[in-house]
């Protein structure tokens, strides 16, 4: 697992503040892939529609290679309305990637 964290806020890095890569367990890697496959990751559309972008938030950005294959889904504030925006599985692989990461959520 590779864990790059940016410095700066609204899309604008500095630099990169954080880079490290580790191994991480079979069972983790399966339980990622689990609710990744739950997501339709590779069939979500890269930015949503009625993009919700704002001043105040979070974002989240998910990147995915097989193969030649890559795909990028990025989310705003993918907590607020989870379920009508269909975000539900899309939260949890967010979390579980923060959770393996040993890396604290910003609380600002």
């Amino acid at each position: 697992m590779r864990v790059v964290r940016l410095s700066g806020m609204d899309g604008q890095s500095d630099h990169i503040d954080y880079d490290k890569t580790f191994m991480i367990s079979s069972i983790e890697w399966d339980r990622f892939r689990v609710l990744l496959a739950k997501t339709s990751f590779w069939n979500m559309p890269s930015r949503e529609k009625n993009d919700p972008a704002g001043f105040d938030g979070s974002q989240e950005i998910l990147e995915g290679r097989v193969g030649d294959k890559y795909h990028v889904v990025d989310r705003w504030t993918p907590q607020a309305a989870t379920e009508e925006r269909h975000l539900t599985e899309f939260v949890a692989c967010g979390q579980l990637l923060l959770q393996l990461s040993k890396l604290e959520a910003d609380k600002k």
